[in-house]
């Protein structure tokens, strides 16, 4: 079982029949085959850590709050 490891999945998209990807709050984008049920690919966006701007939530955007 895997999934992001910081609790949050930010993004979900289906991109071929079989596939999708997902990121989350962990800075990660991980793909994953439905037929097989299992993860077949990940990236690390960024490795940069930054200090919580809002409570709880993370973020490596410099854009003000909305």
């Amino acid at each position: 079982m895997k999934s992001h490891n910081q609790g949050e999945v930010w993004g979900l998209a289906v991109v071929d029949e079989g596939k999708i990807v997902t990121s989350g709050d962990d800075n990660q984008v991980l793909v994953w085959d439905t037929d097989e049920h299992r993860q077949v690919g990940a990236c690390v966006v960024s490795n940069e850590a930054k200090k919580l701007r809002r409570k709880g939530a993370s973020t490596l955007s410099n854009l003000p709050d909305s």
